[in-house]
């Protein structure tokens, strides 16, 4: 079970909670205190618990977002080619076809490699979730 969380609230009041998950700050916090007295960055996890710590839905897809990344660019906060090929294919499957060949991986990584620098960083990695929202917005009827 996780550690109590305290970081000041929207109104400025400490807010005490214990979950089983660590959640990161609200809005504006980006050091929140943990309940033993240090400060520092806490693990973002996705948690079925985020009605109950206030977290709307919009705020809970965005941290999954930047678990999932994390989860395979792991500290370096970068993805190689073979990296960003096991995100989609094990995270994307139902909006992006499997990548099988190196051609198609060779392109999408071109295409999202701004810089050049033959990794994959966080803000490249947004504009693929923008690409692939923005074409499911079309097809998915609400």
């Amino acid at each position: 079970m996780g550690s109590p969380i305290a970081f000041p609230s929207r109104d400025g009041n400490d807010d005490r909670r214990c979950f089983p998950v660590l959640c990161g700050p609200p809005y504006g916090h980006d050091k929140p205190t943990l309940d033993h007295g240090t400060t520092g960055p806490l693990n973002w996890t996705f948690s079925p618990l985020s009605p109950l710590l206030g977290v709307c839905d919009m705020e809970s897809a965005i941290i999954a977002i930047i678990t999932v990344f994390h989860k395979y660019s792991g500290n370096k906060s970068k993805l190689k080619k073979a990296e960003l090929k096991h995100l989609i294919n094990n995270e994307m499957s139902h909006f992006i076809m499997k990548i099988d060949d190196n051609d198609t991986l060779d392109r999408l990584f071109a295409d999202l490699d701004q810089n050049g620098d033959l990794e994959i960083d966080f803000q490249e990695f947004i504009s693929l979730i923008a690409m692939v929202t923005s074409a499911c917005h079309d097809l998915i009827p609400l």
